[in-house]
């Protein structure tokens, strides 16, 4: 559907430009799942209770770290030494709880330890460095070919 619009400038009409846009219905279950993910505490943060990660097996933890995950190499804090790698899962969006419970989630349930973590002023999930290599073989089979170098260690 094509629709024009008329740009303005301080009440003066400039010109007509075409725009097109589209309108989706939501499937009943990605709604689900929305107001799942919405309707804890703290409303407009994410919000992941224990019972909700409990139910994610290897594949849904693949595709969050496609969509919402990095590999990252750093040196220690006074930049010397080998580089190692570190996991982040972007979680800024999610209440302080909902990060404690995916911490929890990844120590309690695969051995793997992730802690909350401060970039730019604000927290996200992030592994040691001990655990990237067994985060990294519980996804790996389930990674696309485009996002293979989220997984490729040096």
């Amino acid at each position: 559907e094509i629709h024009t619009y008329m740009t303005t400038e301080k009440g003066i009409v400039k010109k007509r430009l075409p725009i097109s846009y589209f309108r989706s219905r939501s499937h009943p279950f990605i709604s689900e799942i929305y107001n799942t993910l919405y309707s804890g505490p703290g409303r407009g943060k994410n919000f992941i209770s224990k019972d909700y990660l409990l139910g994610m097996d290897p594949l849904a933890i693949a595709i969050w770290y496609m969509d919402d995950g990095g590999l990252y190499y750093r040196k220690d804090r006074y930049g010397y030494g080998k580089e190692y790698p570190l996991l982040m899962i972007n979680t800024q969006s999610f209440s302080d709880e909902s990060q404690k419970n995916c911490s929890d989630y990844f120590s309690d349930v695969y051995g793997i330890r992730f802690g909350i973590h401060h970039n730019r002023g604000l927290r996200l999930v992030s592994s040691d460095r001990n655990s990237v290599r067994k985060f990294v073989e519980i996804v790996s089979p389930h990674i696309l070919p485009y996002f293979v170098y989220k997984v490729q260690l040096r």
